[in-house]
Formats: C-alpha cells, structure tokens, sequence
C-alpha cells in the first residue's frame, strides 16, 4: 500500500524492523496500542499517492498521519514500520 503511492517520488526509503523483532515486540503491543496503528493505517491509506514535484506535500502528510503513533508504547514501536527518510 505505502510503497506503491510512493513510487513516483524520488529518493524515498523505508525503514522496517526485522520480522523477529517485530514478532518478539507484537507481544508487548496494548489495546491501546493497536487502536492508534489501525488509526495511522487507515490514515496512511487515505493519503493520494505522491506525484512528481508533489514530494512535499505527500511526505506532510504522511508526517502528520505519523503523529497518530506518538501514543504507541515503546516496546511495541518496534514492531513493524519504523520510518521514512529521503
């Protein structure tokens, strides 16, 4: 899903934690927790896919979906998804 709405943006990589760490941090994950990820998923699925010299406001927008996992307890941020850089 994320990475086909990024593929005409340029230079984008994404950071995710091995599947071990993910499975060993799952476990740690709140209620709590996995109602703000499903909250910045369907956020993440609502963003337009980006378009050439639209980088800008796609990756603010994926920015501001990001701040829904702000609440998400440390152990379980390691599980899954860990960042955008470019």
């Amino acid at each position: 899903m994320l990475l086909e709405k990024t593929r005409s943006c340029s230079n984008a990589s994404f950071h995710f934690s091995s599947r071990a760490a993910c499975e060993q941090a799952i476990t740690s994950c709140s209620t709590s927790d996995y109602q703000l990820i499903l909250r910045w998923l369907n956020c993440v699925d609502g963003v337009a896919a980006c378009s050439p010299g639209g980088e800008s406001i796609f990756y603010g927008t994926l920015g501001l979906c990001s701040t829904l996992l702000e609440g998400v307890s440390g152990p379980c941020r390691n599980a899954g998804f860990t960042g955008i850089s470019r």
